[in-house]
């Protein structure tokens, strides 16, 4: 059910739509002290969003935009959305922040820690602390900013750039950031269920302007850039990879983070190593290493991680690129999909049902995903390529169907 508040002309009016997605092709507009509240569902806008109010996102429910170009959203209200992490204190995850500061003037805006609350209520959240110690805290949420660095063309540890709580991080770039200690036992959602941290998962709420169009991001041959998914909805890694925009720039690969839980925060106690999905042939479990003090590789620990489902990166997922080219990658709205994430213990990552082919998925491509077999490309009659031509020609398609089936 998506239910929509909105305040006009000083009347206020309660609308309950029993569907499962609200679909407009024009702008949305929300008046300051009024907000939409979406649960368990998908809101689609063809256009832009202009923000004196706010959006919440609740339950997975995601926000999808239909423009074309760069994005043009607006506002000092913001769109909420909630993401939780997998590691304690003492351990990275790779995030990339679907929103960014609220802004009068259009077009996606920088973030910073500032940006992540603690869920009170439903709707409500308190700011977070922000700390210069290293370890950061469960309740009163607490992060710390000792931790948090971005990466950027380059292939050497050094060179990490430290953030720390300044608002520096571009859209689609993504950054470090450990979990924090403790538990807050708080449930502010009873249709999800999830308590703001059981133990090392805590749960950040997202507020600002959400990110939207097209968003550029340079690579170099040879090294590494750290960015990730820059949209309040999950992106298909294939679209992204096999994008002729993106395949001549970088080795049709990404990287994901893993770190075996170690209670200390010295790099040559790490034990960690990084996940690798490629188009068609999935992923490929990280394998486990321990690193010396300058965080080069020491010894192989002939250990490796869990397996992930990893096509469709859940919002907020940093992740590595390897450039194979100098230029700018692309993120745009056609890679964007409506994908519930998996289980709770799962929570970053999508899990896969049983079947050969998937369930339909709402998207902006127009690719028909009950017609692909999962794991599957072809680049002879890539479904890519079918659906590039009718974005590009024809503009922003809404592709969904009658019968849902979301897990």
């Amino acid at each position: 059910m998506l239910c929509l508040f909105i305040n006009s002309q000083k009347k206020i009016f309660l609308i309950f739509l029993n569907l499962s997605f609200f679909y407009l092709s024009s702008q949305i507009y929300v008046e300051s002290n009024s907000y939409i509240y979406s649960n368990n569902s998908f809101i689609y806008t063809k256009q832009n969003l202009n923000l004196n109010g706010n959006i919440f996102l609740r339950n997975q429910s995601q926000l999808l935009q239909g423009t074309t170009g760069t994005g043009s959203n607006v506002g000092l209200g913001s769109v909420s959305i909630f993401q939780e992490g997998t590691v304690n204190n003492y351990q990275y995850n790779y995030w990339c922040s679907p929103v960014g500061i609220p802004s009068l003037s259009s077009g996606n805006k920088n973030f910073g820690i500032s940006r992540l609350f603690q869920p009170t209520g439903l709707i409500s959240s308190s700011n977070s602390i922000i700390t210069n110690n290293l370890d950061g805290i469960s309740n009163p949420l607490t992060i710390s900013q000792y931790w948090i660095y971005t990466f950027t063309t380059s292939n050497t540890y050094s060179q990490w750039n430290y953030i720390g709580s300044n608002n520096l991080i571009l859209p689609g770039f993504g950054f470090t950031m450990k979990g924090t200690s403790g538990t807050d036992s708080l449930i502010v959602d009873i249709n999800d269920g999830i308590q703001n941290n059981s133990g090392s998962n805590q749960r950040y709420d997202f507020r600002g302007v959400p990110n939207d169009g097209t968003i550029t991001l340079p690579v170099t041959s040879g090294n590494f850039t750290l960015i990730g998914n820059p949209y309040p909805s999950s992106i298909d890694l294939n679209s992204f990879l096999l994008d002729p925009l993106n395949s001549s720039l970088i080795n049709g690969q990404v990287y994901f983070w893993e770190q075996v839980p170690v209670n200390s925060h010295y790099l040559n106690a790490y034990s960690g190593g990084y996940g690798i999905y490629t188009p068609g042939a999935g992923y490929t479990p990280a394998a486990f290493w321990n690193f010396d003090s300058s965080g080069n590789y020491e010894t192989n620990l002939s250990t490796s991680g869990a397996f992930y489902e990893r096509r469709f990166s859940p919002v907020g997922q940093g992740f590595m690129v390897k450039g194979t080219a100098n230029g700018n990658l692309t993120m745009k709205n056609s890679y964007r999909v409506y994908r519930r994430e998996g289980a709770i213990t799962n929570s970053e990552f999508a899990r896969e049902s049983n079947s050969e082919y998937f369930e339909s998925i709402p998207n902006l491509a127009g690719i028909d995903y009950t017609q692909v077999k999962k794991g599957f490309v072809s680049l002879s009659s890539s479904l890519y390529f079918k659906s590039f031509f009718k974005y590009s020609n024809l503009g922003s398609r809404f592709l969904t169907s009658k019968n849902h089936s979301f897990f």
